[in-house]
């Protein structure tokens, strides 16, 4: 999920504004990519990202909401029949810490710099100790975070780390893409051409897109008062800003992976694909 097609289409939230906001240093939250208006509070992150008060409500800023979260992805890949280790450990990061990550991966197994400017990433066996996120408080409109090193290495082989302060549909997605890597090498499967791979992971995370919409937001919709249907509302064009981004995305790998990968799944079904990408290394004609 790419953050520069997001800033490209504020326009799908109706927002009128001058083409000269893009680039003036008017700021935009880093959830959903609205441009923001002069009456609209955000809050920092502190590491130079900002989101509005409405993607706070469902950000992703502390272990307790994060540990839900696994859980949620967990209960999705199960829907799919697609299990993978609950042992498999998942940290919360920010910003400096995904870069130190990026810098130490990239310069062991290049393959795993991921495209969506490091918003999550697989780390490979022997992991350095990671500092993750343990809560969060917001203070005027900055929030600061408190941190913690993570336990030793309980012997998995695999983790996986993303990046917090993104809303709960966002971060999800992009856990299930990170989570279809490690599934992949859990069936010793070697890494894939590129496109490929990174195209099938975001078919997975189009699919959690449709799932999360229907077993979390209607769910909660139908169970919340009146007054909540804003919220509900909100959630349901957060998603499909989402879908779309995935949709249109212009890059090679990414974006043209996913089409292909898509449409495969939509002729072949999704685990027969998956398995003829076991069996072949490629999608089935």
């Amino acid at each position: 999920m790419s953050p520069d097609q997001l800033d490209s289409n504020p326009e799908y939230w109706n927002q009128i504004f001058c083409s000269t906001h893009m680039d003036d240093g008017t700021p935009i939250c880093r959830a959903c990519h609205r441009l923001k208006a002069s009456h609209v509070t955000y809050i920092e992150l502190g590491d130079g990202r900002e989101i509005c008060q409405d993607c706070c409500g469902s950000a992703i800023l502390d272990t307790k909401s994060f540990e839900s979260l696994v859980r949620k992805c967990h209960e999705f890949y199960k829907s799919m029949n697609m299990e993978i280790d609950n042992d498999i450990p998942f940290f919360l990061v920010d910003s400096s810490e995904m870069a130190k990550l990026t810098i130490q991966i990239d310069q062991d197994n290049p393959f795993e710099t991921t495209y969506q400017g490091n918003w999550g990433i697989i780390i490979h066996e022997q992991r350095p100790v990671v500092n993750i996120i343990t809560s969060s408080s917001r203070i005027g409109n900055r929030m600061t975070v408190i941190k913690k090193p993570s336990e030793p290495n309980n012997g998995s082989m695999l983790s996986i780390a993303v990046l917090f302060g993104f809303t709960e549909a966002l971060t999800g997605a992009i856990l299930v893409h990170e989570m279809m890597h490690v599934w992949l090498r859990l069936q010793d499967i070697e890494p894939l051409e590129l496109k490929l791979e990174e195209g099938i992971c975001q078919v997975i995370s189009r699919r959690w897109l449709d799932w999360y919409e229907s077993n979390v937001v209607e769910t909660d919709t139908e169970t919340t008062k009146q007054s909540d249907s804003k919220r509900g509302e909100f959630l349901r064009n957060l998603l499909r800003i989402y879908k779309l981004t995935l949709e249109l995305d212009s890059s090679f790998d990414y974006g043209e992976g996913f089409r292909e990968a898509q449409r495969a799944t939509s002729q072949f079904g999704l685990q027969s694909t998956i398995q003829y990408i076991i069996t072949n290394e490629r999608l089935p004609l």
